[in-house]
């Protein structure tokens, strides 16, 4: 139990920190991202506004002669080039990129219509690599206010993509090198904390594994003394109340020590194959004299024969938990309905009784230890509420799962699904 406190709160912790890198490094990036484009916007605007007050001044010129300055293509350098056309005629460019990426860009540029002054982004794959920009372009004007060009401007933004991803992977690799790290303080101060907490809590299994089991042999030993007195018919009211007390004693010294097992680890299923409805038929029969008691009427639906693998004992303790606690908490004259299921993969227990069932909130905490529903499920019922603790670790110690559904006043229903 230590054990798991420790490994949810180092987990918890090292969430927390992992959580927080997270937000410090995205918080860094993101403010970085903002401070480059917000630069790049403005240089981008700032050229532009030149380009086109040169292009309005060479207007003038013989339009027929192209003039192209091509620089060399870099990649890793976040240049500016330009792109002037009048009508769909390219009559001057300035660019730092190859033919190929020049001609695909002019392509995409007389196809598509742009809004002045706005900021678009391209992507162009050519040769296998792929070329990121930033685009703004702005109409030319004839003297009579009609539109005869346009002018555009980019920024290879390239690298700032292939800086980002760099700095996401970098970043991945620091944040999970120092959580890792976290981790490893972590476990090491939950260790020094919780030290002194588990010798104490080893020392109470021990004494609760030792005291129940010495428990039991003084306790055999006044069941049959009593016995040997009711027999006599000695004082019968006495000796009744003194059987009942001495039983419930019994169960729960029995249930404590399977407890204690638990904690030490020391309850592993021993597998073997076995009729799980031949088993449920004998202790339905156990349980007949308390069935008439009660004038309760028990509806078993299995199959003649269904084999699982499991630990009969076991299964046979999860089962009189189950039933006596239907009995329990049933009324006279009402049902407790049995069904044992196969499916592909799974074996199901379904035990529903019409009893006084279990409120939304109670059902949350009913498999914990010496839990009980102080208002419906008072301590006249006997028991500590150890039962369906025990058969909480008994399922789970057989990698299943067991679930109750429940409204009161009109009984409860649960379901032990045990795998194949």
């Amino acid at each position: 139990m230590i054990e798991n406190i420790k490994k949810k709160l180092v987990h918890k912790y090292t969430a927390v920190i992992t959580a927080m890198l997270l937000i410090v490094f995205s918080g860094c990036y993101y403010m970085y991202r903002q401070i480059i484009t917000k630069s790049i916007n403005d240089t981008l605007n700032d050229y532009l506004q030149e380009e086109v007050w040169e292009a309005q001044a060479s207007l003038k010129m013989n339009q027929n002669e192209l003039h192209i300055r091509q620089n060399d293509a870099d990649i890793n350098a976040m240049n500016h080039f330009t792109f002037w056309f009048l009508g769909d005629k390219l009559i001057s460019s300035e660019e730092s990129i190859n033919q190929d990426l020049s001609q695909k860009l002019q392509q995409r540029m007389l196809s598509k219509h742009y809004r002045e002054n706005t900021i678009y982004y391209e992507n162009v794959k050519s040769n296998k690599v792929k070329w990121y920009f930033k685009m703004m372009m702005k109409n030319l004007y004839n003297t009579d206010g009609r539109i005869i060009g346009k002018v555009f401007v980019l920024a290879n933004n390239t690298p700032m993509k292939r800086s980002s991803k760099q700095y996401i992977i970098f970043t991945l690799i620091i944040i999970s090198a120092l959580t890792g790290l976290a981790w490893l303080v972590g476990s090491y101060l939950a260790g020094r904390a919780v030290k002194q907490i588990n010798i104490i809590f080893d020392k109470q299994k021990r004494f609760v594994s030792d005291a129940s089991h010495e428990l039991r042999t003084p306790l055999s030993v006044l069941l049959a003394y009593v016995e040997l007195l009711e027999k006599q018919k000695i004082a019968p009211d006495i000796t009744t109340e003194m059987k009942n007390e001495i039983l419930g004693m019994s169960k729960l010294t029995s249930n404590l020590l399977e407890l204690a097992r638990s904690d030490n680890n020391r309850l592993h299923p021993e597998y073997q194959e076995f009729n799980l409805t031949a088993q449920t038929r004998k202790i339905i029969g156990n349980f007949q004299p308390v069935f008439e008691q009660k004038k309760l009427s028990v509806i078993l639906d299995a199959p003649d024969e269904l084999f699982i693998n499991a630990d009969g004992n076991l299964i046979k303790q999860l089962l009189y938990i189950l039933i006596d606690n239907a009995v329990k908490y049933t009324p006279e004259n009402k049902k407790i309905h049995i069904s044992l299921q196969q499916q592909k993969n799974k074996n199901i227990i379904l035990i529903r009784d019409e009893g006084i069932g279990i409120s939304e909130t109670d059902q949350k905490h009913i498999f914990e230890r010496f839990y009980r529903a102080e208002k419906s499920r008072s301590r006249n019922a006997g028991g500590l509420g150890l039962g369906l603790s025990l058969a909480d670790i008994i399922v789970k110690e057989h990698k299943g799962l067991i679930e109750v559904k429940s409204t009161p006043e009109q009984g409860s229903c649960f379901t032990v699904t045990l795998p194949r």
